[in-house]
């Protein structure tokens, strides 16, 4: 965003001046990298003296640091450290992801450079992401956003009984948890699940890769072509299309602040771009919020976000309630 840019370029002001430190409550902190990662980015992204943008993690379950690797003038490639184990598989996770994707030919996503351990039980993953002044981030879903989905579809698509998809396995896992919600909530979660469950019940269904987090903060357009990254909690067998609703939803959530009343408005004014893809974009949506629901709980347990679990219930109610 316009902010964040002009944030991130008063950083050296900010560590030059303590007085605009002291009034802005800003505390400068010093970080020392290991030779030996040094060198190894170096290495990994064949530059003689790499610039490193550190980012301590967003604060859930797989917090983790990431770093933004530059030459000095563009961004080449991102770094993810941690010493968790669950991270470490997330990492390999994403690692087989890249490598289907890639001998799909589908090649506008990262390829991992570098995932391993270091000798102080740290994991390392690297990844390419070349960006550079030029890039730039939609903060609207576009034709650009749809041709990539449905790229991304036609080079996984694979057909499968719902029985045994991701898909199912995530709604499973939803109604293990229904306990969390409040009982008015669990009641549309719960008749949005036998919904669904009533429709794909013993079919064979076209599923295929759902990135789950396609948002603006995960991808850039260079030279008229969408790149996503950010594929760690990517699955295989998905109904097609669905990132697209991540992307409305949060995009409405993060950087418009409304609620589900708001989200739906914009939902509804962007409905019949939806309907191009979708037989039934309302019940796809209820798909996705079940999926995104379920993913939440399953990741942070107790310690999720109330609140956005709040407005996705919200927002199943009130397609029910439109049905």
């Amino acid at each position: 965003s316009i902010n964040g840019k002009l944030l991130k370029s008063c950083f050296p002001l900010f560590k030059r001046f303590s007085l605009i430190r002291n009034l802005l409550g800003i505390s400068s902190q010093k970080f020392t990298v290991q030779t030996s990662l040094f060198n190894l980015l170096c290495e990994l992204f064949k530059v003689k003296n790499v610039e490193i943008a550190l980012f301590c993690g967003t604060p859930s379950v797989h917090q983790k640091i990431t770093m933004q690797i530059t030459d000095g003038l563009n961004i080449v490639g991102y770094c993810k450290i941690s010493e968790k184990k669950e991270v470490k598989a997330l990492f390999k996770h994403e690692e087989d992801i890249f490598k289907t994707l890639h001998g799909n030919g589908f090649t506008n996503t990262p390829q991992c450079l570098y995932n391993a351990r270091l000798k102080d039980e740290t994991y390392i993953f690297a990844q390419t992401t070349t960006k550079t002044k030029n890039s730039k981030i939609l903060h609207q879903l576009s034709a650009m956003h749809w041709d990539f989905l449905s790229q991304l579809h036609q080079k996984t698509k694979t057909s499968l009984p719902f029985e045994k998809s991701d898909f199912y396995e995530a709604l499973n896992l939803l109604k293990q948890n229904l306990s969390y919600l409040s009982v008015a909530d669990a009641k549309s979660v719960s008749a949005a699940i036998a919904m669904v469950e009533k429709h794909y019940e013993g079919k064979e269904i076209m599923f295929s890769f759902y990135h789950a987090d396609f948002t603006p903060w995960n991808m850039f357009v260079e030279k008229g072509e969408l790149f996503v990254f950010d594929w760690e909690y990517a699955k295989r067998t998905f109904p097609p299309f669905l990132d697209a609703f991540h992307f409305l939803t949060q995009v409405c959530i993060f950087e418009q602040h409304k609620d589900a009343e708001g989200i739906m408005a914009n939902y509804r004014a962007n409905r019949h771009i939806f309907a191009e893809y979708f037989d039934n974009p309302d019940f796809s949506y209820q798909c996705y919020l079940l999926g995104i629901i379920s993913f939440y709980f399953d990741r942070d347990k107790d310690d999720f976000n109330k609140s956005n679990i709040q407005i996705w219930a919200a927002l199943l109610r009130l397609l029910q309630e439109h049905a």
